[in-house]
């Protein structure tokens, strides 16, 4: 008997330590996929669209959406240079990330030159979600990397 109840509380915590596990993995995952959706749909709504309105970047703080393309692909340099200019929490709103998600946003030429930047360097363990988007700017080939921390 006494054997029986020392295998099964040996058991029992067996099945506690991994239903934990499979918790935080479940909840990791969740955290990743949000992560994914919200990075595809930010840089779709960069590459895709010129914002709302479309002017805004004549007056970001009436900004209700941010999009950065004069048309698919070829995004405009005044609209990217208004977005950079924004102060990081403005910004962040603007494009709807959730409190715990962090970004940075920087649009490289051919070469891997920095053309703009934004947002903030990583500077402690997080997860680190990249997206890649290639666009036109200023008439050369580019690329517009969105990074985002949580």
């Amino acid at each position: 008997m006494l054997v029986a109840t020392i295998v099964f509380v040996v058991a029992f915590a067996g099945f506690i330590m991994l239903s934990d596990r499979a918790y935080r993995d479940t909840l990791s995952a969740s955290k990743f996929d949000g992560i994914a959706i919200a990075g595809t749909s930010i840089t779709e709504s960069f590459v895709g669209s010129g914002g709302v309105p479309s002017d805004w970047e004549t007056n970001s703080s009436n900004a209700q959406a941010i999009g950065l393309a004069d048309s698919q692909n070829y995004l405009s340099h005044a609209k990217i240079k208004a977005f950079t200019l924004m102060t990081y929490n403005l910004s962040k709103t603007k494009i709807g990330l959730p409190p715990g998600i962090d970004y940075r946003f920087i649009v490289v030429n051919m070469s891997n030159a920095t053309l703009y930047q934004s947002g903030v360097v990583l500077n402690k363990s997080q997860t680190i979600t990249p997206f890649r988007r290639s666009i036109i700017v200023n008439g050369s080939p580019a690329e517009l990397r969105l990074i985002l921390y949580g």
